[in-house]
C-alpha cells in the first residue's frame, strides 16, 4: 500500500489516533510517523477531522470484512463467540487516550455509530436470529440487548488494570457467561463444546 495515496495515509493514521489520541495526533505528527510532507496530507485531507472521519471509516470497513470473512462457515454461536473475539482484538490496540478523547467528540460518535456499531449490530442480530430458528438461543432473546451487554463488556474490560491477556481471558469468560446466559440447554451444550474445541 502506498503510503502518500489517501488510503494509506488514513490507514497508517489510524495507528496515530489509537495510540495518542484525537487530540495529541497532530497533523505534524502524522507526518513524522509517516515519513511524508504535510503538503502531501494536506492535498488529501483538508484538515485534521476530515482525516480523523476516513481513518474511522476505513477501520470500520477492515473490521466488518475480517469479521464477515472470518465467520463465514461457521455456527451461529461460534459466529457470536468470534465476532466478540475479533471486536476485543480492535479495540484492545485503542489508547485510552482516543476513548477519552471521543467523548468529548459528538459528531465523531455519531460517525462510529453509523460505520461501525450498526453494521456490527446488523451482524449480531443475524447470528443471534439464526440461532433463534436453530434453537440455540431462547425465543425472548432480543438481538439489541446481547448488543449492550456485550458492548458493556468491551467496555469494562478496556478500563482494567490488569495485563492484555488477563484482561483478555475475563473478556471471554464474561461473553462465554453472557451467551450460556441466553441459550436453550442444546444451545450451552453446543456452546461448551465450542470453547472447548475452538481457539476462541
Amino acid at each position: 500500500m502506498e503510503k502518500n495515496t489517501k488510503y494509506g495515509i488514513a490507514d497508517m493514521s489510524a495507528d496515530l489516533f489509537a495510540r495518542y489520541g484525537i487530540k495529541g495526533t497532530t497533523m505534524e505528527l502524522v507526518s513524522e510517523e509517516l515519513h511524508i510532507s504535510k503538503r502531501t496530507i494536506y492535498e488529501h485531507f483538508a484538515d485534521k477531522t476530515e482525516l480523523l472521519c476516513k481513518c474511522i471509516e476505513t477501520r470500520s470497513e477492515k473490521s466488518l470484512q475480517a469479521i464477515r470473512m472470518g465467520i463465514v462457515g461457521m455456527g451461529c454461536l461460534q459466529g457470536l463467540a468470534t465476532t466478540a473475539d475479533m471486536v476485543y482484538a480492535l479495540l484492545d490496540t485503542i489508547h485510552p487516550a482516543f476513548r477519552r478523547d471521543v467523548e468529548k467528540w459528538r459528531d465523531i460518535r455519531e460517525l462510529i455509530d453509523a460505520q461501525y456499531r450498526m453494521p456490527l449490530a446488523e451482524i449480531v442480530t443475524g447470528l443471534v436470529t439464526q440461532a433463534k430458528i436453530e434453537g440455540l438461543v431462547e425465543p425472548e432473546t432480543d438481538p439489541s440487548r446481547v448488543m449492550d451487554l456485550a458492548e458493556g463488556l468491551l467496555l469494562s474490560a478496556g478500563n482494567r488494570s490488569f495485563d492484555g491477556d488477563d484482561r483478555r481471558r475475563v473478556f471471554t469468560y464474561a461473553i462465554k457467561v453472557c451467551l450460556a446466559g441466553i441459550c436453550t440447554d442444546r444451545g450451552r451444550n453446543k456452546l461448551e463444546t465450542i470453547y472447548n474445541h475452538h481457539n476462541i
